[in-house]
């Protein structure tokens, strides 16, 4: 799977992850990311290959800026307040391998 840089600019209101252990590569596990405006991206993974779901809950509630999806991993700009209510801009990157993912208005 080739690499897919979108710009975002939507804040992360849920996050879902169905775990299906069925081989059958149409019943894979899903990752559901869901944002404010009401869209969605899907990501069909690999659970067995994937290890970064504890930071999951890092991206929920912040403004996404990118979202880039290669094959072994998600990576997420988002901006988040500091202490200073300051906004901060982090790459959260999550070691997730993705299947195949698409965008859901």
């Amino acid at each position: 799977m080739s690499d897919n840089k979108s710009k975002v600019n939507k804040t992360c209101v849920s996050i879902v992850l169905c775990l299906n252990d069925n081989q059958d590569a149409l019943n894979c596990s899903r990752l559901i990311v869901k944002f404010d405006d009401g869209t969605r991206i899907r990501f069909n993974i690999d659970i067995e290959n994937s290890f970064d779901f504890d930071h999951l809950s890092d991206i929920l509630f912040t403004k996404i800026k990118e979202v880039d999806i290669l094959e072994d991993y998600i990576s997420f700009k988002v901006t988040k307040f500091n202490d200073n209510d300051l906004y901060d801009i982090k790459v959260i990157r999550l070691n997730i391998k993705v299947l195949s993912f698409y965008w859901r208005a």
